[in-house]
């Protein structure tokens, strides 16, 4: 397993953090940052077992390292937005290239795609949220000069049972902290507050127009 370079070049991989996984698992503390990945590395290639572990490290610090955050109430909740099968048909129709592909493995391109959801659901088997991811590459760099480009993930989460949406993505603050946009690139970074609204209106839009129903057996 290899550590895509994203995580490391954009500050989501933070020294403490990266310590504090190295001291958890009894791995011998290293001198310098690339050391820390490779270590890390190392743990993760010892078997499927630690390879799952590290992933999943690696894909709630990416999720956690998002900290530009837009909410946005949800209304127009019907009865077929609590099952799951019907949940998951609307999603498909809405989305039909989904790769089902998580923020370590999806190969991006310049367009933003969701690349993965998730329905979950209470012990009654009614849908009470919803996770999507949205990535794409995101240019950035200084005016009239070369730029260069990163993968800039949305994670949207949709409560509801609570009715309310919550959209993450990368800091402009944190983005631009050594370099400045164009004009174009910061305008991308408002991508958590309009993905919200692109999906939370393509979603309640095409519900009222025309709601799933499920296929009766004969």
């Amino acid at each position: 397993m290899k550590i895509p370079v994203f995580l490391d070049r954009d500050d989501y991989l933070q020294n403490p953090i990266m310590r504090r996984f190295l001291k958890e698992h009894k791995i011998e503390l290293v001198e310098n940052r690339a050391d820390y990945i490779n270590a890390i590395e190392e743990y993760a290639n010892q078997n499927d077992e630690t390879e799952r572990e590290v992933r999943e490290w690696l894909l709630k610090i990416v999720k956690e390292g998002s900290k530009e955050i837009c909410y946005r109430k949800v209304h127009g909740i019907e009865e077929w937005h609590r099952d799951p099968v019907l949940v998951e048909a609307k999603i498909k129709e809405a989305y039909p290239d989904c790769p089902m592909k998580n923020i370590l493995t999806y190969k991006n391109t310049g367009e933003r795609n969701m690349i993965e959801y998730h329905i979950i659901t209470n012990e009654d088997d009614e849908v009470t949220r919803i996770d999507f991811t949205f990535s794409k590459l995101f240019l950035y760099g200084e005016t009239g000069k070369l730029g260069d480009v990163t993968i800039f993930p949305v994670f949207i989460e949709v409560y509801l049972d609570k009715g309310f949406v919550i959209s993450r993505g990368k800091a402009s603050t944190v983005s631009i902290r050594r370099r400045s946009f164009t004009a174009r690139s910061a305008r991308r970074a408002s991508a958590p507050k309009r993905s919200s609204r692109t999906l939370t209106r393509l979603w309640m839009r095409s519900s009222r127009r025309n709601p799933p129903r499920r296929k009766v057996s004969t």
